[in-house]
């Protein structure tokens, strides 16, 4: 009885520290359910940029793309000639309150301001949007709370012909855009008001109306409707989405794969 007891508390204690292993794993692993779309550009065709979530939003290129080798995988190169456009059934999934915004860019030299990529009308009716600056190569993120452009600055020179990982929250509770660079936090602001909803493209490598065409290469586009964490966004940059983002399990499956283990072996 007393071998029986000793096994139980054995199991158990075995188990909680297994379960403690999982809880603080899981802390920076991406909730499927706040993804809008995933651009991985490893899958694409001529004509389509693939959305690797479970939605399925595509885009349809206008131009002659090019693949080249990516931060991870492909990534598309595009000449200012080119971009990619969500149809606009599936606009209004892109018309976000809350968000997370990334994307990898690299082998860029900035003679004007270039969009990554952007959700917005042709006047300043932004929900967000991911440009280079001109001249200083800074990233710039940010909206129009109440139809006024309110940019969010990054300090660092991401047009150097180097790969870099462009990343800006918004979190209602704290009312702040946060703007990362390569996973450092460089910038925030306060911005006194909400993301305007609108029924702007969502377009990948120009501006609104044909404007600011991007030139360079740009990989692994995340579109999600929360604001991540400082430890999500490390987890994506240093991961990649495929691995982050889109990897098969969660802490419930692989805490009854491990409660399993642990009964097969007592």
């Amino acid at each position: 009885m007393k071998v029986y007891v000793g096994s139980r508390l054995a199991t158990i204690i075995v188990f909680g520290f297994c379960l403690l292993t999982i809880i603080c794993g899981s802390e920076a692993e991406i909730d499927p359910k706040s993804i809008v779309a995933i651009y991985l550009f490893d899958n694409d065709t001529r004509d389509t940029v693939v959305d690797s979530s479970a939605n399925k939003y595509n885009a349809e290129i206008t131009g002659k793309p090019k693949w080249t080798e990516g931060k991870y995988g492909q990534a598309i190169q595009l000449d200012g000639t080119t971009w990619a456009d969500v149809d606009q059934k599936n606009q209004a999934a892109f018309s976000l309150p809350l968000f997370t915004i990334a994307a990898w860019v690299g082998n860029m030299k900035v003679a004007g301001h270039q969009y990554v990529l952007h959700k917005s009308t042709a006047g300043a009716d932004r929900n967000y949007i991911v440009n280079v600056q001109s001249g200083t190569g800074f990233f710039v993120g940010g909206f129009s709370p109440g139809g006024t452009w309110s940019p969010v600055v990054s300090t660092t020179n991401v047009a150097d012909g180097k790969w870099h990982y462009l990343t800006q929250t918004y979190d209602k509770k704290s009312d702040k855009v946060l703007v990362y660079v390569d996973g450092v936090l460089e910038k925030e602001r306060k911005m006194g008001g909400n993301p305007p909803a609108n029924e702007g493209v969502f377009r990948i490598g120009r501006g609104p109306g044909g404007s600011f065409p991007f030139t360079g290469c740009i990989d692994e586009i995340l579109i999600a409707r929360t604001p991540f964490s400082a430890d999500q966004i490390q987890k994506l940059m240093k991961d990649g989405l495929e691995k982050s983002a889109l990897a098969v399990g969660s802490s419930t499956n692989q805490l009854t794969v491990t409660w399993g283990r642990i009964k097969s072996v007592r």
